[in-house]
């Protein structure tokens, strides 16, 4: 019974995991795509 109980807790509260790592890793990719222009801007020696 413990298990079972381990087993639909963890169904729970997987999918919420999933996904906060999914934002975390899409939010993480944004802010290099915005990041990189801008230090490549910084680094211009014609600036």
């Amino acid at each position: 019974m413990a298990v079972s109980k381990a087993l639909l807790i963890s169904g729970m509260f997987m999918p919420k995991l999933a996904l906060a790592a999914l934002l975390v890793s899409g939010l993480a990719g944004l802010s290099t795509v915005l990041w990189v222009p801008s230090a490549a801007r910084s680094h211009d020696p014609c600036s």
